[in-house]
């Protein structure tokens, strides 16, 4: 995942559940790392930041899922 991209999660994890984050929210990557580069079956982590409902930090990337159409703006 790239920093700036639109993400949405694929699952509940327990810190979104935490930060009452619903499954519909989009977040934006704020920052997207590996704890350690030399071994390479750790995986990507994630900084994403849901306005309204805060940052979750260092969650796997694989809790979510990249948009690739822009989000409807709420009326």
């Amino acid at each position: 995942m790239k920093t700036g991209q639109l993400v949405q999660l694929k699952v509940h994890s327990r810190n979104a559940q935490r930060a009452s984050i619903p499954p519909h929210a989009t977040g934006t990557v704020i920052c997207s790392y590996r704890l350690l580069r030399s071994k390479p079956r750790h995986e990507e982590m994630v900084d994403v930041d849901f306005k309204g409902y805060g940052v979750l930090w260092g969650e796997p990337s694989i809790v979510f899922e990249p948009l690739t159409e822009p989000v409807p703006a709420k009326s």
